[in-house]
């Protein structure tokens, strides 16, 4: 039979910890903004220093050894899970936590100075951490964005695999023969050791992979939204249009386009600058966005100028909600400090023909009929006319 030397089994368990915190740390570096890394590197690193004084046990006092050095992995666990719960936004209350780390501190002093029992202690910690680390499953599932779903799903598998061996450590140690010197103990508990070092390997892993995804999502956000509005820029609204015009080619259904221009938008800025712009700017497209639905998509196309997409939109019902995004500006004015302004906007509607090769075609329909509103004294909405 294979024997396990407990002490060493410690160090290389804290070795792999510190480097995996180590691993984290230069993630920092790399992702400044996100606290989750600062959180992850800590977890590994109260986790390592707990094994360190697991594996100094007999060599320094008890006190530390086995209460503090317990206390810190549980402790370590705890902040791998507020790492998560930072990453995925969701919050979580700390109390149950510190509760929990105060009664291993309490429990382990317990059932080592007044009622030794080291069967009792291993139990304890098993059931705590297999705890935690089916709460961050929990936690991990709370993430609604698709682009992490299939990683956050493998890692899910490593907390479920980790977290069920150590609730099969528990009831395992539980009905065994009673353990009398954890140093010199069975291969059921030096395999743990084993569990919680590849453990820390593969969550490190895993946890670098959800950051790069996450940097990858920043930075396509980035290259497709306005900075000022949070609406698709010009060059992503495009592929969009473009991606719709090859869905209604496929499907034969309508798709209409909606060009919108502010009203003497240079005035504006002339007279009251361009901070008060940008608050015009912003306050219609959030009278725009109140009015459409979740598939009617706004993007602004430069300036003063944006465009809705309207999948499955025919003409006529293209005209109502354009009458119904003029109506709403028109009668909400934006107020900023001692201003107040009226805005309106000039409105041309085109549908994209199932003959027409080119959605661009429709959107250059679109912007005929926007001039011809100009042309008719602004403030209203006219309909491209083949």
């Amino acid at each position: 039979m294979i024997e396990f030397d407990i002490r060493t089994l410690s160090y290389v368990t804290m070795l792999v910890c510190l480097m995996m915190a180590g691993v984290m740390l230069l993630l920092a570096r790399v992702y400044p903004d996100s606290n989750s890394t600062r959180f992850w590197a800590l977890g590994n690193t109260f986790i390592a220093i707990g094994f360190l004084l697991l594996g100094l046990r007999d060599l320094i006092p008890s006190i530390l050894s086995i209460p503090v050095s317990n206390t810190l992995i549980t402790l370590g666990y705890i902040y791998l899970l507020i790492g998560i719960s930072t990453f995925v936004n969701h919050k979580i209350l700390i109390w149950p936590f510190v509760a929990i780390t105060v009664f291993i501190f309490t429990s382990f002093s317990f059932f080592t100075y007044i009622t030794p029992n080291i069967t009792a202690r291993i139990v304890i910690i098993s059931l705590v951490i297999s705890g935690i680390g089916f709460y961050s499953i929990w936690v991990l599932n709370k993430d609604k964005r698709n682009e992490f779903q299939f990683l956050e799903f493998l890692l899910s598998w490593v907390f479920i695999v980790h977290s069920t061996y150590l609730l099969a450590r528990a009831y395992v140690t539980y009905v065994e023969t009673p353990i009398l010197d954890f140093m010199n103990t069975n291969t059921l508990q030096a395999l743990s050791f084993f569990d919680v070092f590849m453990f820390s390997i593969l969550i490190t892993f895993g946890f670098s992979f959800l950051l790069n995804k996450e940097l990858q999502s920043r930075l396509k956000y980035l290259s497709e939204t306005d900075s000022l509005t949070g609406i698709l820029n010009r060059g992503a609204f495009l592929k969009l249009i473009e991606q719709q015009s090859d869905h209604h080619k496929k499907n034969q259904t309508p798709i209409s386009l909606v060009m919108i221009d502010i009203d003497h938008f240079k005035q504006v800025n002339d007279t009251y600058g361009h901070k008060v712009g940008d608050k015009a700017l912003v306050h219609t497209t959030n009278i725009i966005n109140s009015k459409l639905e979740k598939e009617q998509v706004l993007g602004r196309l430069g300036g003063e100028e944006f465009c809705i997409a309207l999948p499955d939109t025919n003409l006529v019902k293209a005209i109502d909600i354009a009458q119904e995004v003029l109506s709403s500006l028109s009668s909400s004015p934006l107020i900023e400090d001692s201003i107040t302004l009226n805005l309106t906007i000039s409105i041309g509607v085109a549908e994209h023909q199932s003959n027409s090769n080119k959605i661009e075609d429709t959107l250059q329909y679109a912007d005929e009929a926007l001039y011809k509103a100009k042309e008719a004294g602004r403030d209203c909405v006219k309909v491209y006319e083949a």
